[in-house]
């Protein structure tokens, strides 16, 4: 008897398509970010451009010339963080502040209302 799985997976978007046009290379684990139900970030390196899909805003893409090996968006306000060897960038398209590590960590967000 076949086991029921609990969870109905479906597509809903799909980045490689337009108005998107993201290279499917770039759509994995560690180029590809999806902070709550908000915005997905994807790191373009062969263009050197961020990918920003705001999903509240109907789906709408921007881009952002910046090289990175990773992002984030900040799920309540237009700040963007960028990991680049070792070092995070939180921008407003602007540079805000710069801090670099010595190790490698794992980034998320974890006070909106002091940032």
């Amino acid at each position: 008897m076949a086991q029921q799985i609990p969870i109905v997976f479906s597509e809903t978007l799909n980045l490689v398509n337009p108005p998107y046009s993201v290279a499917a290379d770039n759509i994995k684990f560690g180029f590809t970010t999806l902070e709550s139900d908000k915005y997905i970030t994807v790191c373009e390196n062969a263009q050197q451009q961020i990918a920003i899909v705001d999903l509240a805003s109907g789906n709408t893409v921007s881009r952002q010339k910046m090289s990175a090996e990773a992002a984030i968006m900040n799920p309540v306000s237009k700040v963007i963080a960028v990991r680049g060897n070792f070092s995070y960038l939180p921008c407003l398209w602007n540079k805000m502040m710069m801090y670099e590590l010595v190790n490698c960590c794992i980034f998320s967000w974890s006070g909106f209302a002091n940032f």
